[in-house]
């Protein structure tokens, strides 16, 4: 989903948030590589609120 948030951008620039269910797989625990994308790509996640 990164290289279609990036094209979303070029289409239309603004603030973009990527929404997720905060399933463990999605990498947000802790610092690996699916974080780490994240962060360079400046894709942000909302907290969830449990």
């Amino acid at each position: 989903y990164i290289k279609a948030i990036k094209e979303a951008r070029n289409q239309e620039p603004g603030s973009w948030v990527l929404q997720e269910d905060g399933d463990p797989s999605h990498g947000m625990r802790k610092e690996g590589l699916a974080r780490q994308l994240k962060d360079l790509h400046s894709i942000v996640n909302l907290k969830h609120p449990a």
